[in-house]
């Protein structure tokens, strides 16, 4: 993955350590050298940015429990930690260095915050 220009459709993403992500949410914790990462929006399979995850391993197709509320904040969606919506997205079990670049791709911490989820 490469630096990038701004986006013109992104997404935030999730982050399972256990990649169960039908539970609730916990905060990012320390670097291990793969974890499982919830995307939803321009990253999932056929969309614009799903190239960004070439070399991981797709686990499947996931919803998260209806704990959410998914927002159009114009050029990519948003993802608020309460509500009662649950949202499609996909599993995928990255590197450390996958999930540094997909950060860095994200603007994560400036531009969204990563989050866990069990």
């Amino acid at each position: 993955m490469s630096k990038r220009s701004r986006p013109t459709g992104r997404e935030r993403f999730l982050v399972s350590e256990t990649g169960n992500v039908a539970e609730g949410l916990w905060t990012a914790g320390a670097a291990v050298s793969s974890t499982r990462v919830f995307v939803y929006g321009s990253l999932c399979s056929r969309e614009p940015a799903h190239a960004r995850l070439v070399g991981t391993e797709f686990l499947g197709e996931r919803w998260t429990q209806p704990h959410y509320t998914l927002l159009h904040l114009g050029a990519y969606p948003g993802l608020l930690a309460s509500g009662e919506t649950r949202v499609r997205g996909e599993l995928y079990r990255v590197s450390a260095a996958q999930l540094r670049e997909l950060d860095f791709y994200e603007g994560h911490p400036d531009e969204f915050v990563r989050v866990s989820i069990d």
